[in-house]
């Protein structure tokens, strides 16, 4: 029998009371810059940058120099304040695992109470700390990509494949490394590395083809690093469902999409369809996905506290190729 189902529950908890440090790949990034006077340069010790909607923000050093650690992968609005001068903001600010995004303020001093200054933050062409080879995908781009699953949104990259296991530039699968949140994956019987999280759990994947950090593990070919969303201020939920089995369309349209034939010979012999070329009532996959998601904070009256994110994934296949005649698995 050649049908799978599985069902994963994905628990991602805040927690309160610390973690242990141990040496794995990165789950956060980093911003950094300077704060200094729009008219002379000199620098503004002391101003106060602030990432809105969060409780993470900095001071600027005597230089005017300011770095806000451990800041989740995503896209913020920053804001800069100093006494005496006009507030600035910086919206489209994006993160990356394990890089630094520089963001500089410049003030102009001001005598009276005046709106703040709006600005929007272009990402640079050229990322000046990044000297490995590595495609970043954000989860807001995967609505657009005909994919159903973490491997399928790495095989739309340059130089990876997969058959029989993931290769990247002609790497072995057992050559290539998933890291989920900072944890390793790996089948300990296999010795291969996969995702194993719902695709609408994902909130940046990292697609790393040479010269790895020495967070990356025991990697040669390829390191994949995975960051699962976060659960925020509000309650959100979201349920998306996938599948190839369009029988509804009638066989003629059915066979036309889904050119998948199982075992003609098989046919033949038991007399199901002796046209070996035909590709009508043959044996489907008919793969069925369902997903969904839920987070928002841990206690209704503490939005600002801690949070809670939980997702999972339920999918089932009939497999490639008919492998049983009982007509309970409809194979």
């Amino acid at each position: 029998m050649n049908l799978t189902k599985r069902c994963k529950i994905w628990w991602l908890m805040p927690l309160i009371l610390g973690v242990v440090g141990i040496a794995i790949a990165g789950t956060t990034g980093k911003i950094a810059g300077r704060v200094t006077d729009a008219e002379t340069g000199e620098p503004l010790p002391g101003a106060n940058i602030e990432i809105e909607g969060t409780t993470m923000g900095a001071a600027a050093d005597f230089d005017g120099y300011y770095v806000i650690l451990n800041v989740p992968p995503g896209t913020y609005t920053l804001k800069a304040s100093f006494l005496g001068y006009q507030p600035v903001r910086i919206e489209n600010v994006k993160v990356n695992v394990d890089r630094t995004t520089e963001t500089n303020f410049s003030l102009k001093s001001t005598a009276i109470v005046t709106e703040e200054i709006v600005v929007t933050a272009k990402e640079p062409i050229i990322k000046k700390d990044l000297t490995a080879s590595v495609d970043i995908v954000k989860g807001e781009e995967v609505a657009s990509l005909p994919v159903v699953s973490v491997s399928q949104v790495v095989t739309q990259q340059a130089g990876v494949i997969e058959r029989g296991g993931l290769h990247i530039r002609g790497g072995r699968p057992d050559e290539v490394v998933y890291v989920v949140d900072g944890v390793e994956v790996r089948d300990p019987y296999t010795n291969y590395t996969f995702a194993g999280i719902p695709l609408i759990s994902m909130e940046e994947t990292a697609i790393n083809k040479g010269g790895f950090d020495v967070d990356q593990g025991v990697v040669s070919s390829g390191a994949i690093n995975i960051v699962t969303k976060e659960g925020g201020p509000k309650y959100e939920t979201k349920v998306r469902f996938s599948t190839t089995d369009l029988s509804f369309l009638g066989e003629d349209l059915y066979s036309f999409f889904d050119e998948n034939i199982g075992d003609p010979y098989l046919d033949f012999l038991t007399g199901k369809n002796t046209d070996l070329t035909s590709k009508k009532n043959r044996h489907r996959q008919k793969e069925r996905r369902a997903e969904f998601n839920i987070g928002g904070p841990l206690f209704p009256g503490w939005r600002r506290g801690a949070k809670f994110f939980v997702s999972g994934e339920f999918a089932s296949n009939r497999g490639r190729f008919p492998v049983s005649k009982d007509p309970k698995w409809k194979n």
